[in-house]
């Protein structure tokens, strides 16, 4: 009775770690390619900032030069907590930075190397592989959270209409 009980115990291992072992089907392969193509497009097109067809961190760099351009409403090639203060309208990277910790030289003023060193919450999640690129890959991930989101799941077909909005005051018919 006891090599049965081993015998049943040893199959029943087995089959679990035969069951665990299989991969799952990888989301991404069901994306058609256009679709990925499409959103690496668009987002090059929305953040290649030095133009050189490429979404990458030195377009972030680029970002914080202009933003550090607009905020030094002074001129004097620093930025004081109150146009510190400004950025967190325009951009959500810089939410959970206070002045005081991205004064690192403890300057009272902020340089342009120490708002750079802030980096694009939406760029670096975006960026799986963190090589600073938004790369095929990348922009499968997009198509895919944008799925599991409920944005763009069904696109209508060209030529149909949008539905109709309700006007004000309407009940949906049941």
């Amino acid at each position: 009775m006891p090599k049965f009980r081993t015998i049943l115990f040893l199959a029943s291992f087995c089959l679990l770690i035969t069951a665990c072992s299989k991969k799952a089907p990888d989301p991404v392969a069901e994306i058609p390619p256009e679709l990925i193509e499409k959103a690496l497009r668009d987002f090059t097109a929305l953040w290649d900032l030095n133009e050189d067809g490429a979404a990458t961190c030195a377009d972030i760099a680029v970002l914080r030069e202009r933003q550090f351009k607009r905020l030094d409403k002074d001129g004097d090639q620093t930025l004081d907590a109150l146009e510190y203060r400004a950025i967190n309208f325009e951009d959500t990277s810089f939410v959970f930075y206070e002045f005081s910790t991205l004064d690192t030289d403890q300057s009272g003023s902020l340089g342009l190397a120490e708002l750079s060193a802030v980096s694009h919450n939406l760029f670096r999640s975006t960026d799986k592989n963190g090589d600073c690129a938004i790369t095929y890959s990348d922009a499968a991930y997009i198509v895919l959270n944008n799925r599991r989101n409920g944005i763009g799941g069904r696109e209508r077909p060209i030529g149909d209409a949008p539905k109709k909005r309700r006007e004000s005051g309407q009940v949906d018919p049941f």
